[in-house]
């Protein structure tokens, strides 16, 4: 998952797990679009779509070419699998993914994210500026370096100690 590559990668095997190069003159459906699909033949009964988090809609079929284009009524609200089924009988299944830009692993400028956030965004532009942003806002005190100066001087006393009972005897 550190690579660029890997939402390409993910997007493209889920494309193919859900037989979506028929319908790649579409281009793939998108979070906010209706789910969409290619048909050999028309469906027998009336077009449902199922898709996660209890997604249901009604579906609208049109000829187009050889073929027949699945249009759901509703938009689809989130990622994953949607089944087009008629009479119970799954028809087609594609995958309905993020907005590609939303992927997008490339720095943004600080300028655009400044002017998207109304100038509430700040920057952090180097390891001295995160540590002095942390010490700020740190709740609490740390005490790991006096317990670990108490450590030291403890173990410096003991061994003092042990040194003179070895000469006194």
């Amino acid at each position: 998952p550190y690579s660029g590559s890997f939402v390409p990668l993910l997007r493209g095997l889920v494309s193919h797990a859900a037989r979506a190069a028929r319908a790649s003159t579409l281009g793939p459906p998108r979070v906010g679009e209706p789910p969409r699909a290619r048909l050999d033949q028309p469906p027998a009964s009336a077009l449902t779509v199922r898709g996660p988090d209890a997604y249901l809609s009604q579906a609208s079929v049109r000829a187009e070419g050889v073929g027949y284009l699945a249009v759901a009524d509703a938009p689809a609200l989130e990622p994953g699998f949607y089944e087009f089924e008629s009479g119970g009988r799954p028809l087609a299944t594609v995958a309905v993914n993020l907005d590609p830009v939303e992927s997008d692993l490339a720095p943004l400028p600080p300028d655009s994210v400044r002017a998207a956030s109304g100038g509430r965004a700040s920057f952090l532009g180097s390891p001295r500026a995160l540590a002095t942003h942390l010490e700020g806002t740190r709740r609490g005190r740390e005490l790991w370096m006096p317990l670990l100066l108490i450590a030291a001087l403890a173990l410096v006393g003991e061994l003092l100690l042990g040194s003179a009972r070895t000469l006194k005897a």
